[in-house]
């Protein structure tokens, strides 16, 4: 399951394993559409920072682009078809002009957003499969997420591999700081680590879950940020820039997926719910 929020459709895009995409009417939860172009289990939506364009992944092993034009609804636009193994993540970088791909192949792609064309193909430490990926908001790093436990970090100027940093087990979930000077790793042996982009040396250790970690997201804060965590123990925790516990939420099931706009922050949990909380400024 994976969450987006349309700003100025003002809709919420949920991803399943029942091979849908929904666009969602955000407050009011009614379903406006349903996409159905992926053969499997939709992994991943994003949406464009510039245009509002939407990029779905799916372990049929493609990417498909949509477009926002005129409805609040997505029209399809193509598919990308190169990977060998399901897709985790795609995104849309470098002003729309590429995509970014990572998958359980062991790669990561990049690919020219109007020819489909694949431009470069970086693989994971081991060849292991790449649980997730995520790119800097300065666009200069990527960092790939392994089943072997290792987190990649990769120079997006020459596509060549900076350094590797290692958990005790399966890395879930990475993202990097607003600045990006840190990166957040989420893993399968309950802790969330930060790094260092330059030293790669860890800065901090977040413990207090007593199940993997699912994904991990940052909100930027005058004081810092807040780093917030969902686990399969079923809690969302929020977590102060030293490493300290602030709150704990919690989901009848456990919690695979947070997404944040403005001050709102989406949890979503194998109940097959969705939960809507507004951050305290």
């Amino acid at each position: 399951m994976s969450l987006a929020y349309q700003t100025s459709k003002n809709v919420i895009i949920s991803a399943s394993a029942d091979e849908t995409i929904l666009i969602w009417d955000f407050p009011t939860g009614e379903i406006l559409c349903v996409l159905e172009s992926h053969t499997n289990w939709v992994r991943g939506v994003q949406l464009s920072a510039n245009s509002g364009d939407l990029l779905s992944c799916s372990y049929d092993n493609t990417l498909i682009h949509w477009k926002f034009v005129e409805k609040r609804y997505p029209e399809y636009v193509k598919t990308l078809t190169g990977h060998t193994y399901f897709v985790t993540v795609g995104k849309f970088i470098s002003g729309d002009s590429q995509i970014v791909s990572s998958s359980y192949d062991g790669s990561a792609k990049i690919w020219d957003s109007k020819s489909g064309y694949c431009i470069e193909t970086m693989c994971h430490s081991n060849n292991s499969r790449i649980n997730h990926m995520e790119i800097s908001p300065d666009e200069k790093w990527m960092a790939t997420a392994g089943e072997d436990g290792n987190v990649c970090i990769w120079c997006m100027l020459s596509y060549t591999r900076k350094f590797v940093v290692s958990h005790r087990d399966s890395v879930r979930w990475v993202v990097f700081s607003s600045n990006s000077n840190e990166l957040f790793s989420a893993s399968e042996d309950k802790l969330v680590n930060s790094w260092g982009i330059q030293s790669g040396r860890m800065l901090k250790q977040f413990s207090g879950h007593t199940d993997q970690v699912n994904e991990c997201i940052i909100y930027p804060h005058q004081c810092g940020y807040f780093m917030i965590s969902a686990s399969n123990d079923k809690t969302i925790k929020i977590w102060s820039h030293t490493g300290s516990v602030l709150q704990t939420e919690i989901h009848s099931s456990p919690v695979v997926v947070l997404a944040r706009q403005n001050v709102f922050l989406a949890s979503a949990s194998r109940d097959r719910s969705v939960s809507v909380w507004k951050m305290r400024t």
